[in-house]
């Protein structure tokens, strides 16, 4: 479990209490990533992009979890590219369009379902959004319902489901 000590160090709500299986699978995706780029010029946000499937906008502060979201989608087949925060995010839209939105409900500079009423009141109300949290508590699932989500997935239900909730929707736009 996390302590007060814990979040003191910036050690994100969650993390700690996952199983040590699940620890070490996060350990060894991060362990295999490539070397990232230093200095001035180093990219704000990791992107892959294959020659098909859907854009998928992740917006996950962790940044373990952002990368196996990441390396997940493409490995099925879609273009994602992956913030941590939601500044990040609207420097990124105009540019990356995409035909997803998968948001954490609890960011560092603000709220999922704050982001999620700005993107659908703004000049495209269509683009889905998928909010997400590691909490299954029901009032999340109310407050991203409330604010115009697509859908709402809990972390613990899995990876595998959120590609497929994602690639519903999806399907129903792009495919």
């Amino acid at each position: 479990m996390v302590g007060a000590s814990d979040r003191s160090r910036g050690v994100p709500r969650g993390v700690l209490s996952r199983s040590p299986e699940t620890l070490d699978r996060m350990q060894r995706a991060v362990s295999a990533e490539p070397p990232r780029e230093s200095g001035p010029h180093r990219r704000s946000h990791e992107a892959v992009r294959p020659a098909s499937g859907a854009r998928v906008l992740i917006v996950e502060p962790v940044p373990v979890l952002r990368t196996i979201i990441t390396r997940a989608f493409a490995d099925r087949g879609h273009s994602v590219t992956a913030v941590a925060t939601l500044d990040d995010m609207r420097r990124l839209l105009p540019s990356f369009d995409p035909h997803v939105v998968v948001c954490e409900l609890t960011l560092s500079d603000g709220s999922g379902d704050n982001a999620c009423r700005r993107l659908k009141s703004g000049g495209n109300k269509l683009r889905p959004v998928v909010l997400m949290s590691g909490v299954p508590e029901p009032e999340l699932m109310r407050r991203a319902m409330q604010a115009g989500a697509d859908r709402f997935h809990c972390k613990s239900r899995g990876l595998s489901e959120l590609i497929d909730l994602v690639e519903e929707i999806a399907g129903e736009i792009v495919f």
